[in-house]
């Protein structure tokens, strides 16, 4: 959870305040926790030196957020140990929102993406189709321009077949 360094030394002078000697602090890690404050920290030194250590550990290994909530449930009525987890509340809420808002802005880019390329396949398909349609229609007039050409020949070759045999009947009617 990496807090600032102001935040740490609030956070240590609240366990110090919330829990003022050692074993008040080991009890409350071996009862909420199941964790043991000499394994931790190492249990010689300075008190504060312990806390600090404990709190540097639970940072480490990203539980410093339950170290908090265990203090809470063993002393809830301890101010400052309420007032840091306000505060460290703020900053982790703040740091989420900014997590958030960043997954937002690649999620909007993402879309704006999407959108463009929807757009390009749609004015492709649209080019597609019109293209299709002249040829459609290019080849409705060519289709058109045939049976208008073999109608006319049929004509044509009707009328001449018409005058020929008019012209074989005159003849034979001529020779008879």
């Amino acid at each position: 959870m990496g807090l600032p360094g102001q935040l740490r030394k609030e956070l240590q002078n609240a366990l110090i305040d919330a829990f003022p000697e050692k074993s008040s602090l080991e009890q409350m890690l071996w009862f909420e926790l199941d964790k043991n404050l000499d394994v931790i920290a190492g249990g010689e030194g300075n008190y504060r030196v312990v806390v600090f250590k404990l709190l540097k550990i639970a940072e480490a290994e990203n539980w410093v957020e339950d170290l908090i909530d265990a203090a809470l449930r063993e002393n809830p009525g301890n101010q400052s140990l309420k007032d840091v987890a306000g505060n460290i509340n703020k900053v982790l809420f703040g740091k989420q929102l900014l997590n958030r808002e960043k997954e937002l802005e690649e999620q909007c880019i993402h879309l704006k993406k999407k959108l463009q390329e929807t757009r390009s396949e749609r004015e492709k398909e649209e080019r597609i189709r019109k293209n299709l349609e002249r040829q459609f229609t290019h080849k409705q007039i060519k289709a058109s321009s045939l049976r208008d050409f073999l109608v006319g020949w049929f004509y044509v070759i009707s009328l001449t077949l018409f005058i020929l045999i008019l012209l074989l009947v005159v003849l034979w009617l001529v020779a008879r």
